[in-house]
């Protein structure tokens, strides 16, 4: 054989030998731990988390307004005529009651990142009235002072004053401010754990009592 030949053989042999070893310590080392994927939080279930700690806060007051009613009462005529005016003062508090929000009043839309939110309708609390602050004003005729004329012109005057507290803190402006207040609140409670989670949420939020 050419002496050529025969130096080559060795380096030959050598380098088999090293990959051998070298396959045999790659194929005896550890592999590398798997690599965990930290997955986004689920804007749903944190909706559904926010629901169901509201459930337990009851009624939110959403809306507090002060009214006052101012009505009048006559009776009999010219110099037997009495009059009794009565001014009643009285407070309405506007509540969402947050334990009827219910599982299918809430729904997280991935595709625009909007969360829709049907609440139940705007309860009234009161009108409570202010009994310190009622005032009683009275003109008397010759009848004044006669039989119960001035206490049956008073008792028509407080059912009155109460019945007009009532159509005043069910007007249309007042109710639109609540459900305004209570879409802010609502909408704020549900908003920050999802802007927290790293999410840009849009709120879409109704009553169960709007038409669609």
């Amino acid at each position: 054989m050419a002496p050529g030949v025969k130096r080559a053989l060795p380096w030959a042999g050598g380098a088999a030998i090293g990959l051998a070893a070298g396959l045999s310590a790659f194929a005896l080392a550890p592999a590398p731990p798997p690599r965990f994927v930290e997955r986004a939080p689920d804007p749903a279930k944190i909706a559904e988390q926010v629901r169901e700690g509201l459930r337990a806060q009851g009624a939110l007051t959403v809306l507090t307004a002060r009214y006052v009613a101012l009505v009048e009462a006559k009776s009999g005529d010219f110099v037997f005529e009495t009059k009794r005016t009565l001014l009643m003062p009285g407070q309405a508090r506007y509540l969402v009651d947050l334990r009827g929000i219910g599982p299918r009043d809430l729904r997280w839309e991935a595709a625009t990142r909007t969360l829709h939110l049907t609440l139940p309708p705007i309860a009234l609390a009161g009108p409570q009235v202010d009994l310190g602050a009622v005032k009683v004003f009275g003109e008397g005729g010759l009848l004044a002072g006669l039989g119960d004329a001035a206490e049956r012109l008073d008792a028509n005057n407080r059912l009155a004053a109460q019945n007009d507290l009532i159509r005043q803190a069910h007007a249309a402006e007042p109710m639109d401010q609540a459900r305004a207040a209570a879409r802010k609140l609502v909408g704020a409670l549900f908003a920050a754990p999802l802007q927290a989670a790293g999410q840009k949420p849009k709120l879409d939020i109704r009553f169960a009592d709007e038409p669609r």
